[in-house]
């Protein structure tokens, strides 16, 4: 089985094939309070995920069951905080396709994204890697009581901006096979990446990385939701973003939106160049509307994904299968 994960900071998604699971990347350790809630409704329920005994909160409401674990930087992808939302999001993606026999998960290769600032610095490239490879062994976790063992014998690493180009070259034909689109290698591609974190831009032809047009910068999403200097935990401003109980001012947007544009045009001072611009991540899903009659207007042939949030991770479970399917 291929499992593709993209372990951003605002969404830990992944995908087996069926569908993509999306968890909200926030964990904490339960605080235990015994019947300090006796007469009261309960606390709001978070999902749970055990680890050598270990128990921890994840995804949306976690911070309501213990204090937000920092840290979830790319440092720590095999951190247990890390590996539980991991965890979560891969029982997510299986759900309802598991037939509980224990060596199912047997022989599995991780294709998995990360952000182009990282890898931009080889040194902290080099250690994140390092650290991956302790992946490459039997996982024994609970997930909300449900026992799983999945194995991971192989670990492919991608730019996070690879999968939203993969998503968009490859498509099923009626064979069941993944084919390009027509002229897809040959065309000049840009994504743009707007994740919570940073903005990643990345241009590819003919399956090669266009050196020239490589860049990035910390003005994802977290920006906007910062811009007041708020005192709640990013996280929990995440989830009321999500619900529309935090809606910012059309001076915050603005200003958030020309932080981006600025990043584009440093860059990709001439858009026309591109056969395809492909915006895509969280914040290319809240700037929908504005981004893309911006990047029209400045030339761009933009193609939006039918979902931003999840291209990534889709892309980067066609590039293992297309990889299996190549070498026959």
């Amino acid at each position: 089985m291929i499992i593709a994960l993209d372990p951003g900071f605002g969404n830990t998604k992944t995908t087996t094939g069926h569908h993509a699971a999306v968890i909200q990347t926030a964990v904490s350790t339960p605080n235990h309070i015994g019947m300090a809630d006796i007469g009261m409704k309960k606390q709001t329920k978070s999902n749970l995920v055990s680890i050598n005994g270990a128990n921890y909160a994840v995804g949306q409401n976690a911070w309501n069951l213990g204090a937000p674990i920092g840290g979830m930087d790319f440092s720590n992808l095999v951190s247990e905080p890390r590996l539980a939302l991991f965890y979560a999001a891969f029982a997510e993606a299986e759900n309802g396709h598991r037939d509980h026999i224990a060596d199912q998960y047997k022989d599995n290769t991780l294709v998995i994204g990360l952000p182009v600032p990282l890898l931009q610095n080889e040194a902290e490239t080099r250690l994140v890697l390092s650290d991956l490879k302790k992946m490459k062994r039997w996982h024994e976790f609970t997930y909300n009581k449900d026992p799983y063992r999945l194995e991971i014998s192989k670990i492919k690493v991608l730019a996070q901006p690879v999968g939203a180009y993969t998503d968009w070259l490859l498509s099923w034909e009626l064979g069941g096979d993944l084919v390009p689109r027509k002229g897809g290698k040959d065309s000049e591609v840009a994504i743009l990446d707007i994740g919570m974190n940073t903005l990643d831009l990345y241009v590819i032809q003919n399956g090669q990385i266009v050196s020239r047009f490589i860049g990035g910068a910390k003005v994802g999403v977290h920006w906007m939701l910062t811009a007041d200097r708020p005192t709640k935990d990013l996280v929990e401003l995440d989830a009321d973003l999500r619900s529309g109980k935090f809606k910012p001012t059309d001076t915050i947007l603005s200003g958030w939106f020309s932080a981006v544009m600025d990043v584009v045009e440093n860059h990709w001072p001439n858009l026309t160049r591109f056969d395809a611009v492909i915006p895509t991540g969280g914040g290319a899903l809240l700037l929908k509307d504005q981004l893309t009659r911006s990047l029209s207007a400045r030339g761009a042939a933009v193609h939006l994904p039918e979902d931003p949030i999840t291209a990534n991770v889709r892309g980067f479970w066609k590039w293992g299968r297309y990889e299996v399917q190549r070498k026959g």
